[in-house]
């Protein structure tokens, strides 16, 4: 198979960097009222990477609470399309809306973190990292359906370029580098730490590109963290540490 074209580094490294703002919002208008094609401006800015615009509108007091809903009698997944499962829930490839998408159902234990990483992403709306395409109210168990990244992760693509394998995708090391470097500073700058960033959670893509996921153990910087968590391999010292607190500089 032949990798998938993508733009010279250079190239698409600036586009994400400088995209000038497609949205404009007039004077009282509602920032996060559904749009005829069933976006809000936020998540028009979100989908089309307007680092401008999400600047904009979030300091206007935009957010994501209108794609906090899902209509049941859209989603269709299939327990045999298992795309990754963890500690705390699984991934299912589904359609919603007709679309095809990456459906994330919480395992009994996993109600409450599955929950934390949806207010993480909803609180966080950003270019760098996998966006919720709609959620479960609060109060059942929480399925959280998220645009579906169709390369897989960096962990697999790099085994595979290891042994020799064909890749849907081609990307470089600084590419890779600069959207987990954007998509941390964007968590830290509404201070939250991951907690777990590793290959197996840069996520990768035929057509979004690279982005930073699985926010379940996600926290907010302002509390004392003292509890190791994430991957021990991925780990940094002052985690593994019993009873030390660390910062945002642990990701």
């Amino acid at each position: 198979m032949t990798p998938a074209a993508t733009p010279d580094v250079p190239t698409r490294l600036a586009q994400l960097s400088t995209t000038p703002s497609l949205i404009a919002t007039s004077q009282g208008s509602q920032l996060s009222q559904w749009l005829p094609d069933g976006s809000t401006p936020l998540t028009r800015a979100v989908d089309a990477e307007c680092l401008d615009a999400l600047e904009v509108l979030l300091d206007a007091g935009a957010s994501l609470a209108s794609r906090n809903k899902m209509d049941a009698g859209l989603l269709f997944y299939e327990v045999r399309a298992l795309l990754g499962s963890g500690g705390f829930g699984a991934v299912y490839a589904g359609t919603y809306d007709g679309e095809p998408v990456a459906v994330k159902v919480a395992h009994p234990n996993g109600a409450s973190a599955l929950q934390q990483e949806i207010d993480v992403v909803i609180r966080c709306p950003s270019p760098f990292i996998v966006t919720p395409v709609a959620v479960t109210d609060t109060g059942v168990t929480p399925v959280m359906v998220l645009e579906l990244m169709d390369a897989g992760n960096l962990q697999d693509y790099l085994r595979n370029k290891r042994r020799g394998r064909p890749t849907p995708v081609a990307f470089s090391t600084l590419e890779v580098a600069w959207v987990v470097a954007h998509a941390l500073v964007d968590l830290h700058a509404r201070g939250i730490v991951h907690r777990d960033i590793k290959s197996a959670n840069v996520l990768l893509s035929t057509t979004k590109y690279i982005k930073v996921a699985d926010l379940g153990v996600a926290k907010d910087v302002q509390t004392m963290m003292t509890t190791g968590m994430g991957t021990v391999a991925w780990t940094a010292p002052e985690v593994l540490a019993s009873g030390v607190s660390y910062t945002a500089a642990a990701d």
